[in-house]
């Protein structure tokens, strides 16, 4: 804390001395300004450090100083913080996902690991809810799965090109890329064995109509809301903003409902919510573009100066101004300008008085490498993704970081698995089974009385890999033994359906019985031994223990 003896510090330049003795009234009243001015100061100075003590302000993120004065981002409600910037973002990420090959690959790998061939529904049905047999369940569930997968998956999209794999794969595309998925269901009679359809819209024609006439804050970009924040339908326009051969359609926009009026929904707008009151889905990538976008131009500029580096070239001097006059002409680009390039190996003809100055390229670059990992590791961990598997880069790691990476990613995958399930896929499923069971094809008792009972599933995704194959399986039979998991679990975990996996065990024992096949041999059998027999006599019966003439 400040010295409080500075306040009576004597005069100490030359004039104040003067001063002193010449006019001591004047000199008494500048002397009282200056202690008023040094008792302010003092104060301000001290209760600086009291805040400072007893940490008033606590929250140094907050503070102004330390090159933070000109950090105020300001601050505003979901929308006002998303929407101006929204369309910049999903054209960067776009961008990024077509030019940039760490993007592009990242992308890729995201959705092949959540998906892989498509998300398939399994379904859960209740028993005591639904009031029927385990019998009857399975034969409902079968039939159920017959309908998804038979005959609804080979197409789903109102166009009639995509599987409805291909269809998720889609939507999660956007995801990354647009931050949400948007489609309206588009029933089709003419379309065999289902009319059950959609449209899939890019998000970016979901826009403000022209035409609004109600409370500029109940339309957040094409969402048209209630009172109570709830969506209740969207503008879309008739084409994509940006398609130039659409003409007018790209202006017109079409009022959908967000249910139709048993309550089903209509439009999925399908996002993840980072705040209350979000209208719109922010691009997965939204805080990595910039990281990427530098990451892409310092690799394209050490690959030019690698290429410079290389590049080995001859200058030749010539006498003839004329010859080298039109090379120049014939060299130069519409406006009249010169264009030159080195190409390796090259020959160059140089005028009288020219002359080449070259400069150091320095390269290759030894920093390279760990630069680019470090920048990868940086934008990869923005979206979740372990460096080694967004990468495909295993070389530096163990068996043990290899595999936390895995159960990492994996576990990321799930929550985007059940993401997706229940949002972009149960609409569909439901919408499906309603069909199926107006048309006769699901005979199921009180289908529409107990709809979601009979809607429920699990939507399972591709199988999990194995790292050590021997010790995971090893690891599922023991936790099925000691009642710690199921056939059911372990299945879905390999993206099969258990039921299905026992009744083709089923065949192929059966088929071996007819075939003569001996059976496999327990673990622990020794060579040589008849299947069922165990090794060093264990399991095998003992004889009766004789009780003495004691007993």
């Amino acid at each position: 804390m400040s010295d409080s003896r500075e306040l009576e510090a004597p005069p100490s330049s030359w004039g104040a001395r003067i001063l002193r003795r010449l006019a001591p009234g004047a000199y008494a009243a500048r002397r009282r300004a200056e202690l008023e001015v040094r008792q302010a100061d003092f104060a301000h100075r001290t209760w600086g450090e009291v805040e400072r003590s007893f940490g008033r302000g606590g929250f140094q993120g907050a503070s102004k100083e330390h090159g933070s004065s000109a950090w105020s981002p300001g601050g505003s409600d979901a929308d006002g913080d998303l929407l101006d910037d929204l369309p910049a973002l999903r054209e960067r990420t776009r961008d990024l996902a077509r030019n940039d090959p760490q993007v592009g690959g990242l992308l890729e790998g995201w959705v092949d690991g959540i998906l892989g061939t498509g998300l398939v529904p399994q379904p859960d049905l209740d028993l005591d809810e639904l009031q029927i047999t385990r019998e009857e369940a399975r034969r409902y569930a079968r039939a159920i799965h017959h309908i998804v997968m038979r005959r609804f998956w080979p197409r789903v999209d109102s166009a009639n090109l995509l599987t409805f794999g291909e269809f998720q794969a889609l939507t999660l595309y956007s995801v990354f890329e647009n931050g949400e998925a948007l489609y309206v269901m588009r029933p089709q009679a003419e379309r065999k064995p289902y009319s059950t359809r959609v449209a899939c819209y890019e998000p970016d024609q979901l826009m403000d109509p022209t035409d609004w006439s109600g409370p500029p804050y109940l339309m957040r970009d094409g969402v048209e809301l209630s009172d109570a924040g709830e969506h209740v339908a969207y503008h879309i326009r008739r084409a994509h903003p940006g398609n130039v051969q659409a003409g007018e359609l790209a202006q017109q926009s079409v009022r959908v409902p967000a249910v139709d009026g048993s309550g089903r929904p209509l439009v999925v707008h399908a996002y993840r919510h980072r705040r209350i009151g979000q209208s719109r889905g922010i691009p997965r990538l939204h805080a990595a573009v910039r990281t990427f976008r530098n990451l892409q131009q310092y690799v394209d500029a050490e690959l030019v100066g690698a290429k410079v580096a290389a590049a080995f070239a001859l200058f030749i001097t010539t006498q003839d101004p004329q010859g080298m006059a039109a090379a120049a002409a014939a060299a130069s680009n519409r406006t009249g300008k010169r264009e030159e390039f080195i190409k390796p190996g090259s020959i160059r003809y140089l005028g009288p008085g020219e002359k080449v100055e070259t400069g150091n390229p320095g390269r290759a670059n030894p920093n390279f490498k760990a630069f680019l990992e470090a920048g990868q590791r940086v934008g990869y961990g923005a979206v979740r993704m372990p460096y080694e598997v967004a990468s495909c880069d295993f070389s530096k790691t163990t068996y043990t970081s290899g595999r936390m990476a895995l159960i990492l990613c994996q576990a990321g995958y799930q929550i985007w698995q059940n993401w997706v399930g229940l949002d972009i896929c149960q609409p569909i499923y439901e919408r499906l089974l309603e069909e199926a069971f107006l048309l006769g094809e699901l005979r199921v008792p009180k289908f529409l009385e107990r709809f979601h009972a009979w809607t429920r599933a699990r939507w399972q995704g591709p199988a999990r890999p194995y790292v050590d194959p021997e010790k995971e399986i090893g690891a599922s039979v023991t936790a099925i033994e000691n009642c710690l998991g199921t056939i059911a679990d372990e299945c879905a975990a390999r993206n099969q359906y258990w039921e299905d996996v026992l009744e083709q065990r089923a065949l192929e024992e059966a088929r071996k019985r007819e075939l003569k096949i001996p059976a496999a041999a327990p673990k622990g059998t020794p060579p040589g031994a008849p299947p069922g027999s165990a090794q060093d006599g264990e399991d095998q019966p003992q004889p009766e223990e004789v009780p003495s003439a004691e007993a």
